[in-house]
C-alpha cells in the first residue's frame, strides 16, 4: 500500500513540475497556443484521477496471490506420484466390483 501512495504523491509532484515548466518555457499546444493554466489544471487532474486509480489494484493483487498459491497446492496434487505403482510386478489390479473394505482406526 506504501508504493502506491508513493506512486500517488510522485504523480503530484510530476504534475506540478511539468505544469511549472510549460509555464516557464512558454511552451506551446498543438495548435500554436501558449499553454494557460487551464491546460496546467487538466494536466493536474489526469496525474491525480490516474493515480488515484492505481489504488484500486491493491486488492485484485491480493485476490491473484491467493489464486496463485490455491494453483500451486493444486499441481502438487496433481503432480504427486504415487507410492503403489500399478505397472510393477507382482501388482495386481483390484476389482473394484467384489472390493469390500474395512476402515479400523487403531490407538487414536
Amino acid at each position: 500500500m506504501a508504493l502506491f501512495f508513493f506512486a500517488i504523491n510522485s504523480f503530484y509532484g510530476y504534475a506540478f513540475y511539468l505544469g511549472g515548466y510549460a509555464r516557464w518555457t512558454d511552451l506551446k499546444t498543438s495548435t500554436g497556443e501558449l499553454v494557460g493554466s487551464g491546460v496546467v489544471m487538466t494536466c493536474l487532474f489526469c496525474f491525480i484521477f490516474g493515480s488515484l486509480a492505481l489504488t484500486t489494484v491493491a486488492p485484485n493483487l491480493t485476490k491473484m496471490n491467493e489464486g496463485k498459491i490455491a494453483a500451486t497446492m493444486a499441481l502438487e496434487v496433481i503432480d504427486h506420484q504415487p507410492i503403489i505403482k500399478q505397472d510393477e510386478q507382482g501388482s495386481t489390479p483390484v476389482d473394484k466390483n467384489n472390493f469390500k473394505g474395512e476402515i479400523v482406526f487403531e490407538n487414536v
